[in-house]
């Protein structure tokens, strides 16, 4: 995914879902603004610690059915507005401390 650094995209649901991505790098939302953002049923195996930075109206984020192992600390830090995180049927097996640092 990419999105031009100069864009402005506000909407507010934002569906990818059901493709092929395997990971998320950082600031890869940068210039969108979403209030729900889904990701169900990707292919995600990583995702950098910035990689959610710019999302800070995002309320839901939807990472359902990905092949998640860890999450890193403070990965969710500037969600500050985040009230549902959905991360059924990943192969979770490590919280890292702080992971959810920053969400209210």
């Amino acid at each position: 995914i990419h999105i031009e650094k100069n864009s402005n995209i506000k909407i507010d649901f934002f569906n990818l879902r059901q493709n092929f991505l395997t990971s998320l790098e950082n600031f890869t939302f940068t210039g969108l603004e979403c209030k729900n953002l889904n990701l169900y049923s990707n292919r995600i195996d990583f995702i950098d610690k910035n990689a959610f930075e710019k999302l800070i109206d995002t309320e839901s984020l939807i990472l359902d059915k990905n092949r998640l192992k860890k999450l890193t600390k403070k990965l969710f830090l500037n969600l500050s507005k985040l009230k549902m995180i959905y991360l059924e049927e990943n192969l979770l097996n490590h919280l890292e401390p702080d992971t959810f640092k920053g969400v209210e």
